[in-house]
Protein backbone atom coordinates (compact mmCIF):
# COMPACT_ATOMS: atom_id res chain seq x y z
CA UNK A 1 0.00 0.00 0.00
CA UNK A 2 1.29 3.49 -1.17
CA UNK A 3 1.90 6.17 1.41
CA UNK A 4 -0.91 8.39 0.74
CA UNK A 5 -3.25 5.09 1.03
CA UNK A 6 -2.31 4.18 3.85
CA UNK A 7 -2.78 7.37 5.76
CA UNK A 8 -6.01 7.60 4.08
CA UNK A 9 -6.74 4.31 5.87
CA UNK A 10 -5.29 5.03 9.40
CA UNK A 11 -7.73 8.42 8.91
CA UNK A 12 -10.37 6.89 8.21
CA UNK A 13 -10.40 3.88 10.47
CA UNK A 14 -10.03 6.54 13.43
CA UNK A 15 -12.58 8.76 12.60
CA UNK A 16 -15.81 6.31 11.59
CA UNK A 17 -14.79 4.21 14.65
CA UNK A 18 -17.23 3.98 17.57
CA UNK A 19 -16.20 6.10 20.10
CA UNK A 20 -17.97 3.88 22.58
CA UNK A 21 -19.12 5.29 25.80
CA UNK A 22 -17.25 7.53 28.27
CA UNK A 23 -14.85 5.84 30.65
CA UNK A 24 -14.75 5.35 34.00
CA UNK A 25 -12.01 7.78 35.50
CA UNK A 26 -9.78 7.62 38.35
CA UNK A 27 -8.38 11.43 38.53
CA UNK A 28 -10.48 14.03 38.07
CA UNK A 29 -9.16 16.81 35.74
CA UNK A 30 -8.70 20.24 38.13
CA UNK A 31 -11.54 21.87 37.43
CA UNK A 32 -13.32 18.89 39.01
CA UNK A 33 -11.59 18.41 42.42
CA UNK A 34 -13.76 19.72 44.87
CA UNK A 35 -17.52 17.58 43.71
CA UNK A 36 -20.50 19.21 43.68
CA UNK A 37 -23.00 18.00 45.75
CA UNK A 38 -25.04 16.57 42.46
CA UNK A 39 -22.49 14.90 41.50
CA UNK A 40 -23.41 11.63 42.30
CA UNK A 41 -27.26 12.19 42.24
CA UNK A 42 -29.94 10.24 41.05
CA UNK A 43 -33.75 9.30 41.62
CA UNK A 44 -34.33 6.32 43.98
CA UNK A 45 -35.81 4.80 41.21
CA UNK A 46 -36.28 5.91 37.06
CA UNK A 47 -39.54 7.40 35.38
CA UNK A 48 -40.86 5.11 33.46
CA UNK A 49 -42.48 7.71 30.68
CA UNK A 50 -40.98 11.18 30.39
CA UNK A 51 -41.98 13.39 27.63
CA UNK A 52 -37.97 14.44 26.99
CA UNK A 53 -34.63 12.69 27.76
CA UNK A 54 -31.19 14.32 27.60
CA UNK A 55 -28.38 12.53 27.18
CA UNK A 56 -25.23 14.38 28.12
CA UNK A 57 -24.71 16.84 31.82
CA UNK A 58 -22.20 19.19 30.10
CA UNK A 59 -22.95 22.55 29.21
CA UNK A 60 -25.06 21.73 26.13
CA UNK A 61 -27.63 19.49 28.26
CA UNK A 62 -27.94 21.92 31.19
CA UNK A 63 -29.15 24.44 28.40
CA UNK A 64 -31.53 21.93 26.68
CA UNK A 65 -33.09 20.85 30.20
CA UNK A 66 -33.02 24.77 32.06
CA UNK A 67 -34.68 26.25 28.46
CA UNK A 68 -37.43 23.35 28.42
CA UNK A 69 -38.55 23.67 32.39
CA UNK A 70 -38.15 27.47 31.85
CA UNK A 71 -40.78 27.70 28.83
CA UNK A 72 -43.04 24.95 29.11
CA UNK A 73 -44.78 24.41 32.72
CA UNK A 74 -46.02 21.03 31.72
CA UNK A 75 -43.09 19.09 30.29
CA UNK A 76 -40.91 16.37 32.17
CA UNK A 77 -37.59 16.11 31.54
CA UNK A 78 -34.91 13.17 32.78
CA UNK A 79 -31.65 13.83 32.34
CA UNK A 80 -28.41 10.90 31.56
CA UNK A 81 -25.13 11.00 32.86
CA UNK A 82 -22.71 8.04 32.07
CA UNK A 83 -20.56 9.45 34.69
CA UNK A 84 -20.64 12.19 37.62
CA UNK A 85 -22.08 15.13 36.94
CA UNK A 86 -20.58 17.72 34.07
CA UNK A 87 -17.78 15.29 33.54
CA UNK A 88 -17.38 15.20 29.96
CA UNK A 89 -15.97 18.07 27.78
CA UNK A 90 -16.89 20.75 29.78
CA UNK A 91 -15.61 19.79 32.50
CA UNK A 92 -12.68 19.52 31.37
CA UNK A 93 -12.26 22.97 29.02
CA UNK A 94 -9.93 25.54 29.53
CA UNK A 95 -12.54 27.76 31.11
CA UNK A 96 -12.96 30.61 28.57
CA UNK A 97 -15.85 32.49 27.61
CA UNK A 98 -14.61 33.53 24.33
CA UNK A 99 -15.75 34.53 20.71
CA UNK A 100 -12.96 35.33 17.58
CA UNK A 101 -15.50 37.08 16.06
CA UNK A 102 -13.60 39.46 13.41
CA UNK A 103 -10.93 36.87 13.82
CA UNK A 104 -12.62 34.03 11.95
CA UNK A 105 -14.87 36.02 9.72
CA UNK A 106 -12.86 35.89 6.65
CA UNK A 107 -12.65 31.71 6.75
CA UNK A 108 -16.28 31.55 7.10
CA UNK A 109 -17.21 34.15 4.35
CA UNK A 110 -15.22 32.02 1.52
CA UNK A 111 -16.88 28.83 2.94
CA UNK A 112 -20.60 30.32 3.71
CA UNK A 113 -20.83 33.93 2.31
CA UNK A 114 -21.01 36.96 3.58
CA UNK A 115 -24.49 37.07 5.50
CA UNK A 116 -24.33 33.53 6.88
CA UNK A 117 -20.43 34.48 8.19
CA UNK A 118 -22.08 37.29 10.15
CA UNK A 119 -25.09 35.52 10.98
CA UNK A 120 -22.67 32.67 12.68
CA UNK A 121 -20.58 35.63 14.19
CA UNK A 122 -23.82 37.28 15.65
CA UNK A 123 -24.39 33.59 17.19
CA UNK A 124 -21.19 33.58 19.14
CA UNK A 125 -21.86 36.63 20.33
CA UNK A 126 -25.46 35.79 21.52
CA UNK A 127 -24.39 32.94 23.31
CA UNK A 128 -21.54 35.16 25.46
CA UNK A 129 -24.82 37.53 26.43
CA UNK A 130 -26.87 34.56 27.38
CA UNK A 131 -24.19 33.42 29.41
CA UNK A 132 -22.96 36.63 31.55
CA UNK A 133 -26.62 37.24 31.92
CA UNK A 134 -27.30 33.96 33.07
CA UNK A 135 -24.67 34.44 35.52
CA UNK A 136 -26.13 37.83 36.95
CA UNK A 137 -29.11 37.27 37.08
CA UNK A 138 -28.78 34.76 39.51
CA UNK A 139 -25.71 36.38 41.32
CA UNK A 140 -23.55 33.64 40.75
CA UNK A 141 -20.85 35.58 39.76
CA UNK A 142 -18.41 34.76 42.70
CA UNK A 143 -20.02 31.17 42.87
CA UNK A 144 -19.02 30.53 39.27
CA UNK A 145 -15.16 32.85 39.14
CA UNK A 146 -16.89 35.15 36.49
CA UNK A 147 -15.04 37.86 35.50
CA UNK A 148 -15.02 39.74 32.19
CA UNK A 149 -11.63 40.48 30.74
CA UNK A 150 -9.41 41.51 27.58
CA UNK A 151 -8.31 38.81 25.72
CA UNK A 152 -4.86 38.51 24.21
CA UNK A 153 -4.33 36.72 21.34
CA UNK A 154 -0.65 35.95 19.98
CA UNK A 155 0.94 34.95 16.83
CA UNK A 156 3.62 32.83 16.37
CA UNK A 157 4.23 33.62 12.72
CA UNK A 158 3.84 36.42 10.44
CA UNK A 159 1.23 34.56 8.23
CA UNK A 160 -1.33 33.78 10.77
CA UNK A 161 -0.39 37.29 12.00
CA UNK A 162 -1.36 38.98 8.91
CA UNK A 163 -4.26 36.65 7.35
CA UNK A 164 -5.99 37.94 11.02
CA UNK A 165 -5.74 41.22 10.44
CA UNK A 166 -6.70 41.26 6.90
CA UNK A 167 -10.22 39.09 8.67
CA UNK A 168 -10.65 41.81 11.39
CA UNK A 169 -10.31 44.35 8.60
CA UNK A 170 -12.99 42.64 6.11
CA UNK A 171 -15.34 42.18 9.52
CA UNK A 172 -14.99 45.82 10.30
CA UNK A 173 -15.81 46.95 6.83
CA UNK A 174 -18.99 44.99 6.92
CA UNK A 175 -19.52 46.18 10.94
CA UNK A 176 -18.19 49.75 11.14
CA UNK A 177 -19.11 49.62 15.01
CA UNK A 178 -16.84 46.71 15.43
CA UNK A 179 -13.65 48.59 14.45
CA UNK A 180 -12.79 50.10 17.84
CA UNK A 181 -13.37 46.71 19.58
CA UNK A 182 -10.39 45.15 18.26
CA UNK A 183 -6.35 46.49 19.06
CA UNK A 184 -3.10 44.99 17.84
CA UNK A 185 -0.05 45.30 19.20
CA UNK A 186 3.04 44.45 18.56
CA UNK A 187 5.88 41.81 19.74
CA UNK A 188 7.57 44.72 21.90
CA UNK A 189 4.03 46.08 24.18
CA UNK A 190 3.38 41.98 23.82
CA UNK A 191 6.27 41.67 25.96
CA UNK A 192 6.84 44.89 28.23
CA UNK A 193 2.94 45.46 28.91
CA UNK A 194 2.00 41.63 28.72
CA UNK A 195 5.03 39.37 29.67
CA UNK A 196 3.94 37.17 26.22
CA UNK A 197 7.81 36.55 24.80
CA UNK A 198 8.48 35.31 21.74
CA UNK A 199 5.75 36.36 19.50
CA UNK A 200 5.23 38.47 16.78
CA UNK A 201 2.09 40.69 17.55
CA UNK A 202 -1.18 40.58 19.30
CA UNK A 203 -4.58 41.21 19.21
CA UNK A 204 -6.79 42.86 22.54
CA UNK A 205 -10.64 42.32 22.11
CA UNK A 206 -13.15 42.04 25.34
CA UNK A 207 -14.28 37.99 26.78
CA UNK A 208 -14.79 36.48 29.73
CA UNK A 209 -13.57 33.71 32.14
CA UNK A 210 -14.94 31.38 34.42
CA UNK A 211 -15.07 28.13 36.53
CA UNK A 212 -17.53 25.92 33.80
CA UNK A 213 -18.01 22.94 36.39
CA UNK A 214 -19.41 25.35 38.92
CA UNK A 215 -21.51 27.25 36.35
CA UNK A 216 -23.27 23.94 35.21
CA UNK A 217 -23.33 23.03 38.80
CA UNK A 218 -25.27 25.93 39.41
CA UNK A 219 -27.79 25.20 36.64
CA UNK A 220 -28.43 22.27 37.48
CA UNK A 221 -28.93 22.57 41.07
CA UNK A 222 -31.31 24.89 40.17
CA UNK A 223 -33.58 23.08 38.08
CA UNK A 224 -33.22 20.13 40.55
CA UNK A 225 -34.38 22.41 43.26
CA UNK A 226 -37.28 24.42 41.20
CA UNK A 227 -38.97 21.47 39.09
CA UNK A 228 -38.49 18.52 41.75
CA UNK A 229 -41.49 16.65 39.95
CA UNK A 230 -40.61 17.55 36.59
CA UNK A 231 -36.88 17.24 36.34
CA UNK A 232 -34.91 14.08 37.05
CA UNK A 233 -31.40 14.15 37.28
CA UNK A 234 -30.07 10.47 36.82
CA UNK A 235 -25.93 10.20 36.80
CA UNK A 236 -23.64 7.20 36.56
CA UNK A 237 -26.43 6.40 33.95
CA UNK A 238 -25.64 5.54 30.41
CA UNK A 239 -27.78 5.45 27.72
CA UNK A 240 -26.93 1.97 26.39
CA UNK A 241 -29.30 1.73 23.28
CA UNK A 242 -32.19 3.72 21.70
CA UNK A 243 -35.33 1.52 19.86
CA UNK A 244 -38.59 2.59 18.95
CA UNK A 245 -41.90 1.34 20.67
CA UNK A 246 -43.52 -0.90 18.01
CA UNK A 247 -46.94 -0.20 18.90
CA UNK A 248 -45.93 3.52 17.93
CA UNK A 249 -48.36 5.45 16.63
CA UNK A 250 -50.35 4.29 19.63
CA UNK A 251 -47.79 5.23 22.21
CA UNK A 252 -46.84 8.78 22.46
CA UNK A 253 -43.84 7.70 24.03
CA UNK A 254 -42.47 6.22 21.12
CA UNK A 255 -38.65 6.00 22.09
CA UNK A 256 -37.11 3.63 24.79
CA UNK A 257 -33.64 4.24 26.06
CA UNK A 258 -32.00 1.03 28.07
CA UNK A 259 -29.82 1.90 30.75
CA UNK A 260 -28.31 -0.17 33.27
CA UNK A 261 -31.18 0.57 36.12
CA UNK A 262 -33.65 0.07 33.71
CA UNK A 263 -35.50 1.97 30.48
CA UNK A 264 -37.57 4.82 30.13
CA UNK A 265 -40.04 5.87 27.05
CA UNK A 266 -39.90 9.22 25.92
CA UNK A 267 -41.71 11.44 22.78
CA UNK A 268 -38.03 12.89 22.47
CA UNK A 269 -34.40 12.02 22.54
CA UNK A 270 -31.82 14.96 22.61
CA UNK A 271 -27.88 13.81 21.88
CA UNK A 272 -25.47 16.41 24.08
CA UNK A 273 -22.83 13.99 23.75
CA UNK A 274 -20.46 15.71 21.96
CA UNK A 275 -17.81 13.73 20.68
CA UNK A 276 -19.61 10.95 21.59
CA UNK A 277 -22.13 11.17 19.52
CA UNK A 278 -21.53 8.53 17.09
CA UNK A 279 -21.77 5.90 19.47
CA UNK A 280 -25.56 5.77 19.54
CA UNK A 281 -25.85 7.41 15.90
CA UNK A 282 -23.52 5.41 13.50
CA UNK A 283 -24.42 7.11 10.39
CA UNK A 284 -22.72 10.04 11.87
CA UNK A 285 -19.29 8.33 12.36
CA UNK A 286 -16.25 10.05 10.33
CA UNK A 287 -19.29 13.13 9.44
CA UNK A 288 -18.46 13.80 13.47
CA UNK A 289 -15.66 12.58 15.13
CA UNK A 290 -13.72 12.82 18.74
CA UNK A 291 -10.63 14.78 18.81
CA UNK A 292 -8.78 14.49 22.14
CA UNK A 293 -7.50 17.64 23.97
CA UNK A 294 -4.76 18.04 26.78
CA UNK A 295 -5.11 20.29 29.37
CA UNK A 296 -2.12 21.55 32.07
CA UNK A 297 -2.55 23.56 35.71
CA UNK A 298 0.78 24.85 36.12
CA UNK A 299 2.21 27.13 38.91
CA UNK A 300 5.71 28.76 38.97
CA UNK A 301 7.53 29.82 42.44
CA UNK A 302 8.94 32.61 40.58
CA UNK A 303 6.94 35.49 41.46
CA UNK A 304 4.83 36.01 38.40
CA UNK A 305 1.92 38.40 38.77
CA UNK A 306 -1.47 37.19 38.96
CA UNK A 307 -3.88 38.63 36.18
CA UNK A 308 -6.42 36.56 36.05
CA UNK A 309 -8.87 39.18 36.97
CA UNK A 310 -7.94 41.47 34.02
CA UNK A 311 -6.65 38.77 31.07
CA UNK A 312 -6.93 35.34 29.41
CA UNK A 313 -4.52 34.81 26.48
CA UNK A 314 -4.61 32.49 23.58
CA UNK A 315 -1.62 31.41 21.21
CA UNK A 316 -1.60 30.67 17.62
CA UNK A 317 0.61 29.98 14.64
CA UNK A 318 0.30 27.68 11.34
CA UNK A 319 0.16 23.87 11.90
CA UNK A 320 3.92 22.26 12.53
CA UNK A 321 4.71 18.43 11.76
CA UNK A 322 7.38 16.96 12.74
CA UNK A 323 8.53 13.93 10.58
CA UNK A 324 11.59 12.42 12.56
CA UNK A 325 8.46 12.02 15.41
CA UNK A 326 5.51 11.72 13.49
CA UNK A 327 3.75 14.21 15.40
CA UNK A 328 1.83 17.40 14.98
CA UNK A 329 1.40 20.55 16.99
CA UNK A 330 -1.71 22.22 15.29
CA UNK A 331 -1.04 25.73 16.61
CA UNK A 332 -3.53 26.27 19.03
CA UNK A 333 -2.96 27.09 22.87
CA UNK A 334 -5.42 28.53 25.29
CA UNK A 335 -4.38 30.32 28.55
CA UNK A 336 -5.92 31.85 31.52
CA UNK A 337 -4.61 32.13 35.63
CA UNK A 338 -6.99 31.77 38.23
CA UNK A 339 -7.69 35.41 40.25
CA UNK A 340 -7.75 33.24 43.55
CA UNK A 341 -4.84 31.20 43.11
CA UNK A 342 -2.68 32.07 41.02
CA UNK A 343 -2.36 28.96 38.85
CA UNK A 344 -2.00 28.60 35.04
CA UNK A 345 -4.68 27.03 32.98
CA UNK A 346 -3.07 26.04 29.68
CA UNK A 347 -3.98 23.95 27.13
CA UNK A 348 -2.58 22.80 23.55
CA UNK A 349 -1.20 19.83 21.36
CA UNK A 350 1.83 18.11 20.34
CA UNK A 351 -0.20 15.11 19.25
CA UNK A 352 -0.31 11.90 16.54
CA UNK A 353 -3.30 10.79 14.67
CA UNK A 354 -4.04 7.69 17.39
CA UNK A 355 -3.56 10.23 20.06
CA UNK A 356 -5.93 12.71 19.38
CA UNK A 357 -8.58 11.01 17.87
CA UNK A 358 -9.46 9.09 20.63
CA UNK A 359 -12.25 8.75 23.59
CA UNK A 360 -10.36 7.82 26.04
CA UNK A 361 -10.11 10.60 28.52
CA UNK A 362 -9.24 8.81 31.35
CA UNK A 363 -5.69 9.44 31.59
CA UNK A 364 -3.48 12.72 30.35
CA UNK A 365 -1.05 12.40 27.57
CA UNK A 366 2.35 12.60 28.51
CA UNK A 367 4.11 13.88 24.98
CA UNK A 368 1.11 16.85 25.14
CA UNK A 369 1.66 17.71 28.81
CA UNK A 370 5.70 18.05 28.35
CA UNK A 371 4.92 20.37 25.13
CA UNK A 372 2.71 22.53 27.11
CA UNK A 373 5.26 22.71 29.95
CA UNK A 374 8.03 23.83 27.53
CA UNK A 375 5.97 26.03 25.77
CA UNK A 376 4.45 27.93 28.51
CA UNK A 377 8.08 28.63 29.95
CA UNK A 378 8.74 29.90 27.06
CA UNK A 379 5.96 32.00 26.14
CA UNK A 380 6.52 33.73 30.29
CA UNK A 381 9.63 34.05 29.99
CA UNK A 382 10.15 31.90 33.19
CA UNK A 383 12.79 29.63 34.17
CA UNK A 384 11.91 26.42 33.99
CA UNK A 385 13.32 25.10 37.28
CA UNK A 386 10.71 27.35 39.20
CA UNK A 387 7.57 25.39 37.25
CA UNK A 388 5.86 22.56 38.71
CA UNK A 389 2.64 20.72 36.90
CA UNK A 390 -0.60 20.63 39.65
CA UNK A 391 -2.70 18.64 37.44
CA UNK A 392 -2.90 17.54 34.11
CA UNK A 393 -5.92 15.75 31.96
CA UNK A 394 -7.77 14.89 29.18
CA UNK A 395 -10.43 15.78 27.70
CA UNK A 396 -12.56 14.62 24.28
CA UNK A 397 -14.05 17.54 21.52
CA UNK A 398 -16.42 16.85 19.47
CA UNK A 399 -15.02 17.91 15.58
CA UNK A 400 -17.54 18.03 12.40
CA UNK A 401 -16.49 17.42 8.83
CA UNK A 402 -17.78 21.15 8.10
CA UNK A 403 -16.44 22.98 11.21
CA UNK A 404 -19.94 23.81 12.34
CA UNK A 405 -21.96 22.76 15.18
CA UNK A 406 -24.99 20.37 14.22
CA UNK A 407 -28.07 21.71 16.15
CA UNK A 408 -31.68 20.08 15.22
CA UNK A 409 -33.52 17.26 14.69
CA UNK A 410 -31.92 14.17 13.49
CA UNK A 411 -33.45 13.37 10.17
CA UNK A 412 -34.60 9.21 10.28
CA UNK A 413 -32.23 8.51 7.15
CA UNK A 414 -29.11 9.29 9.98
CA UNK A 415 -30.97 7.83 12.74
CA UNK A 416 -32.55 4.78 11.09
CA UNK A 417 -35.26 5.77 14.18
CA UNK A 418 -38.36 8.30 13.69
CA UNK A 419 -37.53 11.44 13.72
CA UNK A 420 -38.19 12.36 17.41
CA UNK A 421 -34.60 12.72 18.30
CA UNK A 422 -32.36 15.59 18.17
CA UNK A 423 -28.66 16.76 18.24
CA UNK A 424 -27.00 19.57 19.87
CA UNK A 425 -23.05 18.75 19.38
CA UNK A 426 -20.05 18.94 17.35
CA UNK A 427 -18.51 22.25 18.63
CA UNK A 428 -15.06 21.72 17.10
CA UNK A 429 -13.42 23.16 20.29
CA UNK A 430 -15.04 26.30 20.62
CA UNK A 431 -18.28 24.99 22.79
CA UNK A 432 -18.36 27.84 24.96
CA UNK A 433 -19.21 30.44 22.33
CA UNK A 434 -21.70 27.43 21.04
CA UNK A 435 -22.86 25.23 23.36
CA UNK A 436 -25.39 27.22 25.66
CA UNK A 437 -27.42 28.94 22.74
CA UNK A 438 -27.33 25.72 20.30
CA UNK A 439 -28.88 23.64 22.93
CA UNK A 440 -31.89 26.60 24.11
CA UNK A 441 -32.51 26.70 19.93
CA UNK A 442 -32.96 22.67 20.16
CA UNK A 443 -35.18 23.50 23.42
CA UNK A 444 -37.13 26.05 21.58
CA UNK A 445 -37.36 23.23 18.01
CA UNK A 446 -39.16 20.53 20.66
CA UNK A 447 -41.52 22.71 21.68
CA UNK A 448 -42.49 23.83 18.31
CA UNK A 449 -41.21 27.52 18.30
CA UNK A 450 -39.20 28.84 15.05
CA UNK A 451 -35.91 29.61 15.61
CA UNK A 452 -34.89 30.75 12.19
CA UNK A 453 -34.66 34.17 13.02
CA UNK A 454 -31.42 33.88 15.28
CA UNK A 455 -30.17 30.27 14.57
CA UNK A 456 -27.69 29.83 11.94
CA UNK A 457 -29.61 27.43 8.98
CA UNK A 458 -25.87 26.38 8.29
CA UNK A 459 -26.00 24.24 11.44
CA UNK A 460 -29.39 22.56 10.63
CA UNK A 461 -28.76 18.61 9.82
CA UNK A 462 -30.65 18.93 6.69
CA UNK A 463 -30.38 16.54 4.00
CA UNK A 464 -28.18 18.85 1.73
CA UNK A 465 -25.69 19.44 4.41
CA UNK A 466 -25.44 15.93 4.99
CA UNK A 467 -24.99 15.40 1.14
CA UNK A 468 -22.35 18.10 0.31
CA UNK A 469 -20.57 19.82 3.37
CA UNK A 470 -20.92 17.21 6.29
CA UNK A 471 -19.17 13.74 4.54
CA UNK A 472 -16.32 11.98 5.60
CA UNK A 473 -14.18 12.89 2.99
CA UNK A 474 -14.21 16.61 4.59
CA UNK A 475 -13.06 15.53 7.24
CA UNK A 476 -10.27 13.05 6.07
CA UNK A 477 -8.70 16.07 3.90
CA UNK A 478 -9.37 18.46 7.14
CA UNK A 479 -7.16 16.42 9.18
CA UNK A 480 -4.84 15.61 6.46
CA UNK A 481 -3.74 18.82 6.49
CA UNK A 482 -2.55 18.45 10.31
CA UNK A 483 -0.98 14.47 9.56
CA UNK A 484 0.89 14.55 6.72
CA UNK A 485 1.89 11.25 7.01
CA UNK A 486 -0.69 9.88 9.58
CA UNK A 487 1.66 7.98 11.96
CA UNK A 488 0.53 6.33 14.68
CA UNK A 489 2.25 6.63 17.69
CA UNK A 490 1.88 2.90 19.00
CA UNK A 491 1.32 -0.99 17.08
CA UNK A 492 -2.36 0.02 17.02
CA UNK A 493 -4.24 -2.50 14.66
CA UNK A 494 -6.23 -0.70 11.82
CA UNK A 495 -9.75 -2.17 11.00
CA UNK A 496 -11.54 -0.32 8.43
CA UNK A 497 -15.37 0.57 8.79
CA UNK A 498 -17.79 -0.62 6.68
CA UNK A 499 -19.24 2.99 5.81
CA UNK A 500 -17.21 3.68 2.87
CA UNK A 501 -20.12 4.90 0.82
CA UNK A 502 -19.87 7.75 3.14
CA UNK A 503 -16.65 8.98 1.44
Amino acid sequence: MSAPENQKCTLYSLITSDPGLPRPFTKPPYWLHMPCALAKHQSPSLQSKVDVIVIGSGITGASVAHTLLESDPTISVTLLEARSLCSGATGRNGGHIVAYGGGDYAILKKKFGVEEALNIIDFTFSTLDDLVELVRRNGWEKDVEYRPVTRIKTFGDQDTLLSTKKSVAEFSAERPTMDRVYNFIGPEEAAMDHGIQGVTGALLFPAHAIWPYKLVSKVFERLVGHYPSRFHLETNTPALSIAVDETFPKSNHRYVVTTPRGSIQATHVVHATNGYAGHLIPELRGRLYPYRGSMTVQNFESKTPNQGDQYTWSHHHMPRYDPASGTTIPGTYYLQQNANSGYFFFGGERTTPDQSINTDDTQPVKSATKHLESKLTSLLGQDPQSRHTVSEWAGVMGYTADKLPLVGRIPSTVSARHEGEWISAGFNGMGMCYAWRAGKGVAKMILGEDVSGWLPKSFVLSEERLKHRLVTQASLQDLKGYFPRATLAGDTTLKLGSRSSLL
